[in-house]
């Protein structure tokens, strides 16, 4: 269900926990979107141990980065 709600959305980003699990559903997620129109990106955030944690400027420059797609 969750991956035919975001193969609706045009442009996707997923963002998971630095974990090994974690990376490896995120990775997996990315694969089984691939195959519906639209662009996905899998980002590795090199602050915070998760999302919630993520710094201020990394956050930023990340927006910034994905609004020229």
């Amino acid at each position: 269900e969750q991956v035919l709600r975001l193969s609706k959305i045009p442009t996707r980003v997923i963002v998971f926990d630095h974990e090994p699990a974690a990376q490896r559903a995120a990775s997996k997620l990315c694969n089984l979107l691939s195959s519906f129109p639209g662009t996905t990106w899998k980002v590795d955030l090199q602050t915070g141990g998760d999302p919630g944690e993520a710094s201020a400027k990394e956050i930023k420059e990340l927006r910034q980065q994905l609004s020229r797609y």
